[in-house]
């Protein structure tokens, strides 16, 4: 089995109840800036401009999308192991 395997990249994230509390902080403008900011953050990696609260609440819902990135690759690198045991023992 190789150790250079990349997982291919998730499609999305998971949208907690929870983070309508955050949203819930700034006016909704500033929800559109941020839920664009958000999505465009799982496309791209990429880290936008914003103002100070939403800035905040922005990194709030990075950690999110982090936390959701890293439970995917975790479970795409279990199942290509699994698939190669499975391929292996045929």
């Amino acid at each position: 089995m190789k150790n250079d395997y990349i997982p291919p990249k998730p499609k999305g994230f998971t949208f907690y109840y929870e983070i309508g509390d955050l949203l819930s902080e700034l006016e909704d403008d500033q929800v559109g800036r941020v839920i664009k900011a958000i999505i465009n953050f799982g496309l791209t990696s990429e880290v936008p401009e914003l103002d100070k609260m939403e800035k905040m609440v922005f990194l709030s819902l990075k950690n999110y999308v982090d936390r959701s990135n890293e439970k995917y690759e975790e479970m795409c690198k279990r199942n290509k192991k699994i698939a190669d045991e499975r391929e292996k023992n045929k």
